[in-house]
């Protein structure tokens, strides 16, 4: 594929993140060119084998759409075994349990999940381990508790995450647990500029969505990302010049 050029986007009023159609979360990012800093590997040797996997780009209309639907785990499985599955937003489908999940195994192709505000626990979460391809998961609406992050950050061969309100110590964890994260996504968080000083941790991060009303404070911390390619910011009016001077200092924006 060829070169994408990224753009930085500073929204000072409200803005609508463009996204797939119906899917919810920040928008499926495009692919670079191949290189070697875009092979998907899992680390972990509990799990299942990713070998030099590409993030590939989703077609919005290949996702299955099961949003807010009275969907069950039984129809779940019966789902996940047509062939081609690459993308499921189960979003709000609130029969959806940690069982349900299991059978995301028969869909090998899967590369994105939206399960956000459905009650998942850990164990559910460690579930997505047997989709060796998924790189894009959003869990908006979930409660990020210790025992979900343990089971989150074994998830190696997720590349983008959109996740919910989470401490500065959970971040922190997961910037050591998940080093190689290129997207993040922390738009539905309502976090102090000082909570998000763990950003400087995630040593690849390209695709950055900050909280809702981040400031220069903030800023501060992005301007540490050297690998940072897109910056989105919303709802925010505390963003002065003397912040948007820090970020002009990233070569890669």
């Amino acid at each position: 594929m060829g070169r994408v050029l990224w753009r930085l986007t500073i929204m000072l009023s409200m803005v609508l993140m463009p996204g797939c159609a119906g899917c919810g979360g920040a928008p499926v990012p495009d692919a670079r060119k191949p290189d070697d800093q875009n092979a998907i590997k899992n680390d972990d040797p509990k799990g299942p084998p990713v070998a030099n996997q590409r993030i590939e780009p989703i077609d919005p209309n290949d996702i299955v759409d099961l949003r807010d639907s009275r969907v069950d785990d039984q129809h779940l499985a019966k789902i996940v075994r047509m062939p081609g599955i690459v993308g499921l937003n189960l979003e709000g489908a609130s029969n959806i349990t940690d069982a349900g999940l299991s059978h995301l195994a028969a869909a090998p192709e899967l590369r994105w999940l939206n399960i956000g505000g459905l009650n998942i626990s850990a164990k559910g979460l460690s579930h997505l381990r047997q989709a060796p391809k998924l790189h894009s998961l959003y869990l908006g609406g979930m409660l990020v508790d210790d025992a979900r992050l343990a089971a989150l950050t074994q998830l190696q061969q997720v590349r983008l995450l959109s996740i919910p309100y989470m401490g500065e110590a959970s971040l922190r964890t997961l910037a050591e647990k998940m080093p190689n994260l290129e997207s993040l996504d922390l738009t539905s968080q309502a976090k102090a500029d000082d909570e998000l000083k763990p950003l400087r941790e995630f040593r690849k991060l390209r695709h950055l969505w900050l909280p809702h009303r981040a400031g220069d404070a903030a800023l501060r911390t992005v301007q540490h990302l050297d690998t940072l390619q897109e910056l989105r910011l919303e709802f925010t009016g505390t963003v002065t010049s003397e912040g948007v001077r820090r970020i002009g200092t990233l070569r890669e924006l």
